[in-house]
């Protein structure tokens, strides 16, 4: 039991306080060295993605993406390590080394070393929102919820919501036909999106990205991390998505945007 207080102490402490991996796996396998020597001799786990693993702790549902340092440009994440930046020609890895944590945990556990791997110089977690939407929708009351402005009544003259707006009632479609009052919206789920506006709340906004610190991105680094988000949203407004939803888990309602 103490080793699953230590365990649930560790995550605590990277949720709430943002301790980093680094550091709660150094606590791990300081303990881990206490704990082996202790009559029973019981070993812990020693980093804290298999702590959470084992605590059955959802972690989040952002892909890491590969960045050029100076540029931001964005590359596949299985780009050759060798790969240099076109815009920059500069190396998106660093040279291959292990690291002082890696070599504590050689040291304790008696292992071997694990092969040289030469880490990314930059990298920035992405959600789009192609893959936002289907989590969303995976949750009961979600499609109802979002179709619930249909049953809306309006007052002629009169502007309450977004509904209201001249732009929300003559925006058109990929198909030529009204975005959101057109024949094939009816059998569809018609979203409008709004893009960095701050005022609404927190618990109701789905993050696409996250550029990485420590200082803001200049306005041309900007454009490789709204590139990949506005490109996601091209393919939903033209294509749409196949959306298996907690009400149609046959994945029946389609998406645009």
């Amino acid at each position: 039991w103490h080793i699953r207080c230590v365990l649930l102490l560790v995550a605590f402490l990277h949720i709430c306080y943002q301790v980093s991996y680094c550091a709660c796996g150094l606590i791990l396998v300081c303990l881990n060295f206490i704990f082996v020597r202790q009559p029973g001799g019981l070993e812990m786990l020693l980093t804290l993605k298999t702590a959470f693993y084992w605590l059955g702790v959802e972690e989040d549902r952002f892909t890491q993406h590969l960045l050029c340092h100076q540029c931001h440009r964005y590359f596949d994440r299985n780009s050759p390590s060798d790969a240099l930046c076109p815009d920059c020609e500069s190396e998106l890895f660093h040279p291959a080394t292990w690291q002082l944590f890696q070599r504590v945990i050689s040291t304790v556990t008696g292992n071997p070393l694990p092969p040289l791997v030469r880490k990314p110089k930059l990298v920035a977690p992405v959600q789009l929102l192609s893959d936002g939407l289907r989590d969303f929708f995976s949750r009961p009351g979600m499609v109802p919820a979002v179709n619930l402005w249909k049953s809306r009544q309006s007052t002629p003259g009169e502007s309450k919501t977004i509904q209201d707006g001249r732009v929300w009632k003559t925006i058109k479609g990929h198909d030529k036909q009204s975005f959101f009052y057109g024949e094939s919206s009816k059998r569809e789920i018609r979203i409008g999106t709004t893009l960095s506006l701050d005022w609404f709340s927190a618990e109701n906004l789905i993050l696409s990205g996250m550029p990485p610190g420590p200082t803001e991105p200049t306005a041309e680094q900007l454009q490789h991390h709204l590139k990949i988000i506005v490109d996601d949203l091209i393919l939903l407004y033209e294509k749409g998505i196949l959306i298996e939803t907690y009400e149609h888990p046959d994945g029946t309602h389609s998406s645009h945007l």
